[in-house]
């Protein structure tokens, strides 16, 4: 059995690292590396479960900016020393670029890089020219969504070249199973909670639900906001608290979003501003938990993809937002069967030929 690297240096993404690392545990012996954190920690101790895997944990995220160079650099080191041994070394994620740009010169032979985005968030340029010299320098692309692959491709101009579709599949949530592996949202009669659920940045639209809560409210819409906002966004925290919202300014463990999902009257809002995927709508629609969408990204190819447009929204029009909330209100059985049905061919299941031509 061949040997291959996995990394996401700053632990960016676990919830997808766990599901993608277990998907090619029965094809590949992984080193897995990744940085402590406090952020859905409980996603390492799974991956370490894993048979066939091993993980190398390194400071990163958890620490300053000097010593989190200093132990990217010390993991960087450690790849490059044991580049032979690996088939291939799948990077996730890009973390500090004019240094991970060196790095992967020094390893293009074995570089897999996955794009998880067509273009970084808040990007104001049409194209990120760093992204472009990854693709470049890289010996294989893989893209999670066909979203994400032709919009980096469009925006590129650049045609296909060893580039690779490996479609993110739904996500359970990861921790105790019992208490999370039943999340539904069965009462088709009640009222309806807007729920956002997620780090609070700026691109991810929670000042446009702020700025929206007198028209929620004149509507009997009651708002949520859940996870960490970012320093220039705290302001819309305290706008929340208020307003009389529910608000939560933290890191949530898996069982305290199971709490907040696990109730009937949820429908969680993707307000994005801008966003090629959500790791949160596949969260969603592996527990069958309902969601709405701004006009953007893959979520809202998804949802338009499978008749439920209803579901929609531009963002910025807090009459569209509205809309869609009703939209669900109106129409929420056919809704819940609907998502029920379209989840099913959203699995980690690839072909083995396809890995093999990827990972070698």
């Amino acid at each position: 059995m061949k040997k291959i690297a996995i990394v996401d240096p700053s632990s960016y993404a676990l919830p997808y690292d766990y599901h993608f690392v277990k998907s090619l545990s029965g094809s590949y012996i992984i080193d897995f590396y990744c940085s402590e954190t406090k952020f859905n920690n409980d996603y390492i101790k799974k991956i370490k479960n894993i048979n066939n895997v091993r993980v190398k944990k390194y400071s990163i995220s958890n620490v300053g900016r000097v010593f989190g160079v200093a132990s990217l650099f010390r993991m960087y080191l450690s790849i490059f020393l044991s580049r032979n041994d690996y088939a291939s070394i799948n990077i996730q994620w890009s973390v500090f670029r004019v240094f991970d740009l060196l790095f992967y010169f020094l390893i293009r032979n074995s570089l897999v890089f996955t794009f998880h985005n067509a273009k970084p968030h808040n990007l104001k340029r049409k194209r990120s020219i760093f992204d472009f010299f990854i693709f470049k320098l890289s010996k294989k692309i893989v893209f999670v969504s066909k979203y994400t692959m032709d919009e980096f491709l469009n925006i590129h101009s650049i045609k296909q070249r060893d580039v690779f579709l490996l479609n993110h599949g739904c996500m359970p949530l990861v921790g105790n199973e019992h208490a999370l592996g039943n999340i539904v949202s069965s009462d088709t009669t009640g009222g309806v909670k807007a729920v956002f659920w997620g780090n609070v940045k700026e691109y991810k639209g929670v000042d446009f639900l702020v700025d929206s809560l007198e028209r929620l409210k004149e509507n009997k819409l009651d708002l949520e906001v859940y996870g960490k906002f970012d320093l220039d966004m705290k302001k819309y925290y305290e706008k929340l608290i208020l307003n009389g919202c529910i608000s939560v300014d933290d890191y949530l463990s898996l069982e305290d979003v199971a709490n907040i999902l696990n109730r009937p009257s949820v429908l969680v809002v993707l307000p994005y501003k801008n966003a090629s995927q959500s790791g949160v709508m596949y969260n969603l629609l592996a527990h069958g938990v309902p969601f709405v969408s701004s006009r953007t990204g893959e979520a809202y190819r998804f949802l338009s993809e499978n008749r439920l447009h209803g579901l929609t929204f531009e963002y910025g029009d807090t009459d569209s937002l509205i809309r869609a909330f009703l939209y669900f209100v109106d129409n929420r059985p056919a809704i819940l069967e609907r998502l029920k049905c379209v989840k099913q061919d959203l699995d980690w299941t690839y072909d083995t030929k396809v890995l093999a031509e990827i990972f070698g």
